[in-house]
């Protein structure tokens, strides 16, 4: 299933001329990454998920974790595309993400956690694939139904 906050990302993203000059329009959500990829790509995930109430009712906002990682073949490249999504990002107030049913208001984005790691195949070739993480909290309004 997808929610219309991760159709509100990727469509944020791809609007985004320094996101795209970098990985074009190669951005997934994790576990729907094609077989056959071209690097550089940007998978991404929603990882927790809080919702504000008040008292016994919710308070229309939405505290989310979510993880972008951008993959690559060259840890410098790696950086670079994670550089573009944190500036993209990171300390972002009261953005509209997405379109018709995917809109999202967000009412902040937060840049919370970052690293830079590497995975080697072990069969003794050079070849690995470098990964930027960069872990957002993105506080966004939701509906709440009256009760």
């Amino acid at each position: 299933m997808s929610s219309p906050l991760n159709r509100a990302i990727y469509e944020y993203l791809t609007e985004s001329p320094a996101v795209t000059a970098l990985v074009g329009d190669r951005i997934y959500p994790i576990g729907a990454t094609p077989t056959a990829i071209s690097y550089p790509y940007i998978t991404h995930q929603a990882v927790s998920a809080s919702h504000t109430r008040h008292m016994s009712v919710g308070s229309g906002l939405a505290e989310h974790r979510w993880e972008f990682n951008a993959w690559s073949t060259s840890s410098d490249e790696a950086y670079q595309v994670g550089e573009a999504l944190r500036e993209l990002l990171d300390n972002r107030h009261g953005l509209t993400m997405g379109t018709g049913t995917s809109e999202v208001s967000v009412r902040g984005v937060f840049l919370d956690d970052q690293d830079l790691s590497a995975e080697f195949p072990t069969d003794g070739s050079k070849v690995g694939v470098h990964r930027a993480r960069l872990d957002f909290i993105i506080w966004n309004n939701e509906t709440v139904t009256p009760v």
